[in-house]
């Protein structure tokens, strides 16, 4: 069955990151906890947050915003496009296949998608801050698969394929019906032309 729609996410796929070595050296060096980082990321990519109710969040991880906010910076500053990926994405769209993003990312998406050069590259973005569920949740795939139906009414669950870099949110998309495929950086891209028949 041929793929009519790519459900990309961002984080570490299309913009790819140094998150996993950050992490580490600030685990070393400060004793920020992998946990911390992930429940930080996770309250701030379900809704937009004021810097009350982050600074909020922070403090009960017994963080401060001062930080946090180094540690973003490092993050962001580490961040490039994925120029294989991205020109994959470019041949599958001239073929008619639709790009939905599908990340769980914070209210500076916009940012993002400007910095990056990717405003023209989606058919369709999923934003968990604002549609208020995340991934791995089956309510993020249910409301992705009613938007990309209202450009593609017919297509069905199996004609999409989900490349995401978590392990969890492609078994939760599996369940839902979609294949996946559990992106690595440059070590994928030759099954993902493949599958695309790009």
């Amino acid at each position: 069955m041929p793929i009519k729609a790519l459900f990309v996410d961002l984080g570490n796929v299309l913009i790819i990151n140094q998150a996993q070595e950050i992490s580490a050296r600030f685990e070393q060096e400060y004793g920020l906890k992998q946990g911390d980082i992930r429940d930080v990321f996770n309250f701030i990519h379900t809704r937009p947050r004021t810097d009350e109710e982050l600074n909020s969040c922070l403090a009960d991880k017994g963080l401060t915003r001062a930080f946090w906010d180094s540690f973003t910076k490092d993050f962001y500053n580490s961040e490039q496009r994925n120029e294989a990926l991205y020109e994959i994405l470019k041949k599958a769209r001239a073929q008619g296949v639709l790009v939905v993003f599908t990340t769980n990312n914070s209210a500076g998406l916009e940012t993002i998608i400007d910095k990056f050069g990717l405003r023209d590259m989606a058919d369709i973005i999923i934003n968990s801050s604002v549609t208020g569920v995340a991934k791995p949740e089956i309510g993020f795939w249910q409301l992705a698969l009613e938007e990309t139906r209202k450009k593609s009414p017919n297509i069905l669950p199996q004609e999409i394929l989900v490349i995401d870099d978590s392990e969890i949110n492609c078994a939760s998309a599996e369940s839902f019906g979609f294949r996946t495929i559990k992106y690595i950086p440059t070590t994928s891209d030759a099954e993902l032309l493949n599958l695309l028949a790009v």
